[in-house]
């Protein structure tokens, strides 16, 4: 995790992600994103701001399952 840094007035985000990437350069290169991001997770930043996290599909399915889980109790 890594935190970002903003301007005066607008509070510290902390990414949740080994790997962040601009929307810009992710719609360059979405393939070479997806090819450095090896699995892990990705925060997408949009003006130095988490915008979205791009995870792997088995990251996915595992954190749909432990909601499905979860909300079974």
């Amino acid at each position: 995790m890594c935190p970002t840094q903003h301007p005066a007035g607008r509070e510290t985000q902390t990414v949740l992600a080994n790997a962040a990437v601009s929307v810009s350069d992710l719609k360059r290169s979405a393939d070479g994103v997806l090819s450095e991001a090896q699995g892990e997770t990705v925060a997408i930043l949009n003006h130095n701001r988490v915008m979205a996290h791009m995870v792997a599909p088995a990251a996915y399915e595992a954190m749909m399952d432990l909601i499905a889980d979860a909300a079974r109790r």
